[in-house]
């Protein structure tokens, strides 16, 4: 799929499921998050396949909604082998960019960077935080999802 083909578009963000959602995460979401997610749609608009939804779940899952991604990167269901960091408080994938690739927002710093991490690669196995193993792309997510609404690469590679 091109980078500026829109994905299916979510409803509108339930704004009554965001404490749900915020338990599950452990921290609240960015007014400015919250504020696309309900008027645009609940995910499926942006760069790549779209943000991921939103949606209270207790189910671990690869993609399709951000809150599932977390619980999978937090290691439920894989309490035989866990990841060998913990997830950081925080970290919100919002892209799945296949495979185990996502794009990431950091919802704890105030000008929302756009991170990258991969699962699967080498330094996910490593023994280093994971803050220190997410490739930053030196964009803030208002001019991430800019650059997407302009035609533009979304984010520095």
């Amino acid at each position: 799929m091109s980078a500026n083909v829109p994905a299916k578009l979510g409803p509108p963000l339930d704004l009554g499921q965001v404490p749900a959602i915020e338990a599950v995460l452990g921290f609240r979401l960015p007014p400015l998050i919250l504020d696309l997610y309900a008027r645009i749609g609940n995910g499926g608009f942006g760069p790549a396949y779209g943000l991921m939804g939103l949606n209270p779940t207790d189910r671990p899952s690869f993609g399709g909604n951000a809150v599932a991604v977390v619980l999978l990167l937090r290691g439920a269901g894989f309490e035989d082998d866990p990841p060998p960091q913990p997830w950081p408080l925080g970290l919100l994938p919002i892209v799945h960019l296949g495979c185990s690739l996502y794009t990431l927002v950091d919802c704890l710093d105030p000008a929302l960077p756009v991170l990258t991490f991969d699962a699967d690669g080498p330094d996910a196995e490593a023994d280093l935080p994971i803050r220190e193993v997410v490739k930053h792309n030196g964009i803030g997510f208002v001019d991430w999802l800019t650059r997407w609404a302009t035609f533009e690469s979304p984010a520095a590679r």
